[in-house]
């Protein structure tokens, strides 16, 4: 684990420079729900696989969909924000015109 913070920043910027290559399919998602999904249908390990790598991984995305999208993708009852104009498979059954499952 990087305990000084400067690494810890270059970690996340790596990421995030990975992230921003990723196409829309995979970073037009919520990433704190697909964590939890795998999680839930175990896919990773309680909780060995929650580890510095996922969590600095997580936060490159995050930043990649703030910067491309204008905010962090986040999937709620009513839709998927921030509302833009795609659709993938990866998203729960959202329509994106009009926010309603």
């Amino acid at each position: 684990m990087i305990i000084n913070p400067l690494e810890l920043l270059i970690e996340i910027f790596d990421a995030y420079k990975q992230a921003r290559k990723y196409k829309n399919e995979y970073l037009y998602e919520d990433r704190m729900k697909w964590l939890r999904d795998r999680f839930n249908q175990g896919h990773f390990e309680f909780p060995a696989d929650y580890d510095f790598s996922s969590s600095v991984h997580s936060i490159g995305i995050m930043m990649a969909q703030t910067e491309k999208y204008g905010g962090i993708v986040l999937e709620t009852n009513k839709g998927v924000l921030p509302y833009i104009e795609l659709s993938h498979s990866g998203l729960t059954g959202h329509s994106k015109k009009t926010g309603k499952l």
